[in-house]
């Protein structure tokens, strides 16, 4: 693989998707323009498009650092984990509201500070194994640390995803057995 040599070739991820083009007969297209590569990136890592400013910026320098910085801008952006969070939440079934028609889907009032505390864990780069031990046992894996504690908030609000039935012991014992505060 090492005798594979393409203009676009950078490392050694490169040199292997460049062998496997090699291999199938394929021919790379044009790298694209600039603007083109800073509007993917932006929409990629944040969900938002670049503002008129920051295309200018990055448009006016010409340096061999400047897509790394604007990468890196990006990533300690708090857009980067609003953004990511959203599909974290997705998969965990988050949820504000509190209820449609007799679904009791009681998302409880503080169910926020979960919220937060996921759009933070990403923008400080928390490990997902780490985020999920939290989740699951942030009282005992670090009882000290309230800050972590909001993790647990989810375990607590999801409690509650019934279809409520006029007259079900099941939805109103549990209402009853929840403090929710």
């Amino acid at each position: 693989m090492s005798d594979v040599d393409a203009p676009w070739v950078r490392s050694e991820i490169d040199r292997f998707l460049a062998a496997e083009h090699r291999r199938l007969g394929l021919v790379a297209v044009a790298q694209a323009p600039r603007s083109l590569l800073l509007r993917r990136v932006y929409l990629d890592l944040t969900g938002l498009p670049p503002t008129r400013s920051e295309l200018q910026l990055l448009m006016a320098d010409q340096s061999p650092e400047a897509w790394k910085r604007a990468v890196d801008r990006l990533l300690d952006s708090p857009r980067y984990g609003e953004r990511w969070a959203r599909h974290f939440m997705d998969i965990w079934r988050y949820s504000d509201p509190s209820g449609y028609g007799n679904e009791i889907r009681d998302g409880r009032k503080h169910i926020w500070r979960w919220r937060d505390w996921i759009v933070e864990s990403l923008n400080t780069d928390k490990g997902y194994d780490r985020m999920v031990v939290e989740m699951l046992a942030a009282d005992e894996a670090v009882p000290n640390d309230l800050d972590a504690a909001r993790a647990t908030g989810f375990l607590l609000a999801t409690g509650i995803n019934l279809i409520a039935t006029s007259g079900s012991t099941t939805s109103s014992n549990i209402l009853r057995r929840r403090s929710w505060g």
